[in-house]
């Protein structure tokens, strides 16, 4: 798309596709040398779906139910974004094609359009329009991150560019990632890219392989497309070297658009693919819930990101914790004992919960390291009242309902509140930490800022139980005039490292800072190893 460019903002515009998160590092990574430029940049997510936000739909449909500092829903694409360029977004990052249709529909019956009759092309791009420039008056450049589940909205995407082309430059990107090259691969790009054009005539192509392309390929794709493409080898499906890919984008963005964009990348990156290229593997277990979706990608990465800063990379295994239930004790034993470190973390509901207490009781009695997040707290704590106080029905409010001893009850006041996913506590809370703890000593402070996305709380009936097995609730945080406890441990002289935290702290790491508490289970393991 060649547009007169009307003043100094550019929008820069990749399209991703679902099961295709290499837009996103691409996008992140491009965020990040505009940062280093000292351009003032920020990234606009988009999805042409009719939900609201994030925060109902299942992880089997997008991946993870990413939880931002103001409490606001995402996708996987916003940890990505974050944990590359090192800023925090909020909920102006994030739109759908719902939430747009949804303020409208809100204006329209507080009588906004004045009797108007409202069509849905015009409307839809006049308020995504907007959305668009209320950004771009504040930042230099804006990435739009747009997910395209379906070719029907590539006609709205074109009306709407065509609107915002005549105040400001933009420039597409249309990646594509191929894991292999086939005759079948090869008309799917060309049939792809027919379609594409015929709608938006990107900028640049980006034909990205996990393996060699034959020369007679790459000569094919060149011959069909007319635009400037960029083809790209052996790049893993979650790419964290693409120096060469964002080194070569650059360049062409400057000479389209005539700006001067440096390509500077921080060095800790060319340190970090050093090591994650060369160094050896610590093999993780991630027990969940669901197993085949991204549901866990920010751990993942933030398990990485700790490990690299020791000269170790990951190797994370996903554990299905409906399959642990029906497996024998003794084989989930042999199973989990092949580990270095185990890993529980989100979930809600009954399903696969005698799984994982199962595998915390391992983990427990085993010395092996543990770290639970999110559920894998509530689950921590009820494991440990089960098997070592003798509670037997210890249980939570949120899969057990005949039980006695509910360890974990609705937090006063969201108890009433309707509807699937109401009530939950969600977004940056502080954290008061009890001094002469592991948590204490890992932090090295009393009070710090945390994520949380929780509808339950610890019952502190239970406080004195806890402690006379020799456990430790380490910090809380509170909710109005709630004490909610959250975080559980076991003294070194019980089990070399085994904390569980309600908070979420993969939502705090990035590769400039990573998380105090991943590092030191990394650290732990790394210890246990030598």
């Amino acid at each position: 798309m060649i547009f007169k460019k009307s003043n100094n903002k550019l929008l820069i515009i990749v399209i991703s596709k679902p099961g295709q998160d290499i837009s996103s590092y691409l996008g992140a990574f491009l965020l990040r040398v505009i940062l280093n430029n000292k351009k003032k940049g920020s990234v606009l997510l988009f999805d042409f779906m009719l939900n609201l936000d994030y925060s109902k739909i299942s992880p089997y449909y997008i991946g993870e139910n990413y939880v931002l500092k103001d409490g606001s829903f995402a996708d996987f694409r916003a940890g990505i974004y974050e944990r590359i360029t090192g800023i925090s977004l909020c909920k102006e990052n994030v739109e759908s094609l719902g939430s747009i249709l949804y303020d409208i529909l809100n204006k329209e019956y507080k009588g906004y359009y004045l009797g108007s009759y409202i069509d849905f092309n015009y409307t839809f791009i006049q308020e995504f329009e907007e959305k668009i420039s209320r950004l771009l008056e504040k930042y230099d450049i804006l990435v739009l991150d747009i997910k395209m589940s379906n070719f029907i909205y590539y006609s709205l995407l074109r009306n709407t560019l065509n609107a915002i082309k005549k105040k400001y430059s933009i420039f597409v990107i249309y990646p594509t990632y191929v894991k292999d090259f086939d005759q079948l691969s090869l008309e799917s790009i060309e049939h792809e890219y027919r379609l594409i054009n015929s709608y938006l005539k990107p900028d640049t192509y980006i034909v990205l392989s996990k393996y060699s392309i034959p020369e007679r390929v790459k000569n094919k794709i060149r011959e069909l497309m007319d635009r400037k493409i960029l083809i790209f080898e052996d790049v893993n499906e979650r790419p964290y070297n693409l120096l060469e890919v964002i080194e070569n984008l650059i360049g062409v963005i400057n000479e389209s658009r005539n700006i001067k964009l440096r390509f500077i990348l921080d060095q800790l990156w060319h340190n970090c693919f050093k090591v994650m290229e060369d160094s050896p593997l610590l093999d993780i277990a991630i027990i969940t819930k669901y197993p085949f979706s991204k549901a866990d990608l920010s751990l993942e990465e933030g398990l990485m990101i700790s490990a690299y800063k020791y000269g170790y990379g990951v190797n994370t295994f996903h554990l299905d914790a409906e399959s642990i239930e029906k497996m024998p004790y003794e084989e989930v034993e042999r199973i989990l004992n092949k580990f270095d470190g185990v890993v529980m973390g989100h979930g809600f509901g009954e399903a696969g919960v005698r799984g994982m207490i199962k595998s915390i009781k391992i983990c427990r009695e085993d010395k092996i390291p543990f770290l639970g997040v999110g559920y894998g707290f509530e689950l921590a704590v009820i494991e440990f009242l089960k098997n070592v106080i003798g509670i037997g029905d210890a249980s939570s409010e949120e899969w057990s309902f005949r039980s006695r001893s509910k360890v974990f009850k609705v937090i006063p006041g969201k108890e009433k509140l309707e509807g699937f996913g109401a009530g939950l506590r969600r977004g940056e809370y502080k954290v008061h930490i009890l001094k002469d703890t592991i948590l204490h000593r890992i932090y090295n402070k009393t009070v710090i800022n945390e994520r949380f996305k929780h509808r339950y709380m610890f019952d502190e009936n239970f406080l004195n139980f806890v402690k006379r097995g020799g456990g430790v609730m380490s910090a809380y945080s509170f909710e109005d005039d709630n004490k909610i406890w959250c975080a559980f441990e076991l003294p070194r002289n019980m089990h070399p490292f085994f904390v569980a935290v309600l908070y979420s702290p993969e939502y705090n790491t990035n590769f400039y800072n990573g998380h105090p508490l991943l590092d030191a289970f990394i650290k732990e393991i790394v210890k246990k190893n030598r």
